[in-house]
């Protein structure tokens, strides 16, 4: 994409996330509700990014993992193999900007991370501070995150970068992807 305004990169790639929570999932091979498990309002439902989620406990095939016994568990390949939360491909080196918002859903506020990745705080003061996360994530917030390095950070590093919530309990729920830099 071309861009006019002068913080931008001159060409760049988008990666544009909608994040919802909130949602009444249903097991597809059986229509049954998929359990809650949040102890507060704020926090029930489900969560996606672009309509997309893949819950730890799903990737673990297992039908449901109670929170506190998936923390006793070996975690270390639940993202490992083919996913099917936002995947996004962008050349190396290349502009990159996450479009990032939550138009509706619960009011829990978050912190969205891409890692290997810095953006400033304010996007058009080049004195702000760099920054890794977004915190105020909330209902009716929208980003722009001009990535200062392009894909693949300082050093256009090829590979699969993890994109999420910082939450546990929500990057557990499905609030991840990945951004394949070739």
């Amino acid at each position: 994409m071309q861009g006019s305004d002068p913080s931008l990169p001159p060409r760049f790639h988008e990666c544009v996330l909608l994040q919802q929570s909130g949602l009444n999932l249903h097991h597809e091979w059986v229509g049954n509700a998929i359990p809650n498990v949040a102890d507060d309002s704020e926090d029930s439902g489900q969560k996606a990014y672009n309509y997309r989620t893949e819950p730890f406990w799903a990737r673990l095939d297992d039908e449901f993992i109670e929170p506190d016994e998936m923390n006793e568990m070996n975690l270390s390949n639940v993202l490992s193999g083919n996913v099917e939360t936002p995947t996004f491909s962008v050349p190396a080196g290349e502009g990159l900007v996450f479009r990032l918002t939550k138009p509706v859903g619960r009011a829990r506020a978050g912190t969205f991370s891409v890692h290997g990745h810095r953006w400033r705080d304010m996007q058009h003061n080049t004195l702000s501070q760099t920054m890794g996360q977004q915190t105020a994530n909330t209902v009716g917030s929208n980003w722009n995150l001009v990535m200062l390095d392009g894909a693949g950070g300082p050093d256009a590093v090829r590979g699969d970068f993890l994109f999420r919530e910082l939450a546990s309990f929500q990057f557990s729920q499905g609030l991840w992807g990945i951004l394949r830099v070739r």
